[in-house]
Order: C-alpha cells, then structure tokens, then sequence
C-alpha cells in the first residue's frame, strides 16, 4: 500500500490487504468495493490487480491447496467399505 501516493488509494490499497474478504476477492480477480473510499471503478481495479501481482509472487510456487478428506467406514462384519466423501 506504500507504493500509491495519493491518500484516497493508499486508504484503499491498505483497507484490502487488512480484510480476508477483499484478499479473497482480488485472488478470484474480483475487484472489491470498499464503501470508506470514494475513488473511481477504473483506479480499484488498477489497484486490485496490482495487489493481485504482488500476493501472487510473494506466494511463488507455494499456493494454498486444500486436500479432500478422505474417511472410510466398516460395517459391523468389516467386510464392506463405504466411502463417506
């Protein structure tokens, strides 16, 4: 957010890096709008995928995956597998 000069953005820029919702938001490509800040659709965007460039480097190669549970159940005679997914 120290990149931006004007205060508007910087109010922005900040304000999206400190809500999980927005961080959410800009990672899908979304554009998050902040009622706090009056600033124009084309310069949050601008700031959006500029957030979007920097998160997605300082990530590298490490982005978040989430595994599928796996989890299994026997019957009484331990002759049957059910797959609880």
């Amino acid at each position: 957010w120290r990149r931006f000069t004007d205060k508007d953005e910087r109010h922005y820029a900040y304000a999206c890096l400190t809500r999980y919702s927005t961080i959410g938001q800009i990672m899908g490509a979304g554009v998050p709008e902040i009622p706090t800040v009056t600033i124009s659709p084309g310069t949050r965007a601008k700031i959006a995928a500029y957030l979007h460039r920097i998160i997605r480097d300082a990530l590298g190669s490490s982005w978040p995956t989430v595994v599928k549970a796996r989890s299994m159940s026997l019957d009484s005679t331990l002759y049957s597998v059910v797959d609880n997914g």
